[in-house]
């Protein structure tokens, strides 16, 4: 299988969100049968939960922190017309990821270009704006937060140590 582009994934819909969720854990070696042995459930209901589009809100933040993406909540936050930015690390960006920022911006210009004149649909055209301006947004961020340590996989949310 294929890696997947995570950066240039955009759900259009929650079962679409539920479903490159769950694509997230299986390319972290998760199967179904794992995710939900750790959400306590069976794997028929999560697979229900996952084809209707029906999982419940309180097990909806631990599936995303089993699978390792916020893609559902990203999904949400945008459907409500929100961008959502991740914490900041204060953790300096590698030369590579400066690269595929830059790679990505062009794109996503290159795509407004294409929509302003009728030739690019205005959804993906939206979609990939968004993703853009979160990723800088979490660049302003970092270099904001520079001085600050590198919180590695830990970080404070409501004055409680969470792991990213």
């Amino acid at each position: 299988m294929p890696r997947i582009n995570w950066k240039k994934q955009y759900p259009h819909n929650l079962r679409h969100a539920l479903q490159l969720t769950k694509e997230y854990g299986k390319q972290r070696r998760l199967s179904v049968e794992r995710i939900a042995d750790q959400l306590g459930k069976t794997s028929d209901s999560l697979y229900k939960y996952l084809s209707d589009a029906s999982m419940p809100v309180n097990q909806l933040i631990a599936f995303e922190s089993i699978c390792g993406a916020p893609i559902v909540t990203q999904y949400l936050a945008h459907s409500q017309g929100y961008l959502l930015v991740p914490m900041p690390t204060g953790r300096k960006a590698e030369q590579m990821e400066l690269s595929e920022l830059n790679i990505f911006a062009n794109e996503a210009l290159v795509n407004l270009a294409l929509c302003y004149e009728g030739r690019q649909a205005v959804e993906q055209t939206r979609d990939r704006l968004m993703k853009l301006i979160e990723e800088l947004a979490f660049q302003r961020e970092e270099v904001s937060h520079q001085q600050q340590p590198d919180l590695g996989d830990f970080a404070m949310r409501n004055g409680e140590e969470v792991i990213r």
